[in-house]
């Protein structure tokens, strides 16, 4: 089970201070160019179904009733994915923080709900380099899905000249707290 305790984030005096070795932003065009596609294919769909709403009223047919609920669904769907990155964004949260005790995993865009693990918990770590993103997979106990790794997306097209740098630098913090690569 993962410790969900809060990291250790305020000083002496009471005030906030954060603390990390290492902080992966999130590459913030990406995700307002993904949001504001997903507005205007939002829109692009939303005509569509008016239009096949008219086409419905003028022709009477029926399956282009179906058209338009199955129009609403994709709608649906695509204004919650846009809804995430705007709040992303907004929210300004990072995808991993690597703190002097534990690891600060922010799967959603509340930093309050991150998931924080202490590197004893963590049994390996593998760093897979793919185009503009790295997949950092971490291995231990507190992970609940199947394969037994918990995935970190780092996501950076337009920022793809830092991966080389982010990547040693991640092997350097595990290192320090004897976190071992999985071969």
């Amino acid at each position: 089970m993962a410790d969900l305790s809060k990291p250790d984030l305020q000083n002496k005096e009471g005030q906030e201070a954060k603390k990390f070795e290492l902080e992966v932003e999130e590459d913030r065009k990406r995700l307002i160019l993904q949001a504001v596609g997903m507005l205007v294919l939002n829109i692009a769909l939303l005509f569509v179904a008016l239009g096949a709403w008219a086409a419905a009223n003028i022709t009477g047919n029926v399956l282009l009733l179906i058209v338009i609920l199955a129009l609403f669904t994709v709608v649906w769907f695509v204004s919650k994915g846009m809804g995430k990155r705007f709040n992303r964004f907004a929210t300004k949260v990072h995808v991993v923080d690597f703190g002097p005790r534990d690891v600060v995993i922010y799967e959603k865009a509340d930093p309050e709900k991150a998931l924080v693990v202490p590197y004893k918990k963590v049994k390996n770590y593998k760093c897979i380099r793919q185009g503009n993103s790295i997949r950092l997979l971490l291995a231990g106990d507190w992970v609940k899905h199947p394969s037994g790794f918990q995935l970190v997306d780092i996501n950076r097209p337009f920022m793809a000249s830092t991966l080389d740098g982010l990547q040693a630098d991640i092997a350097a913090v595990m290192k320090a707290h004897r976190v071992n690569e999985r071969n």
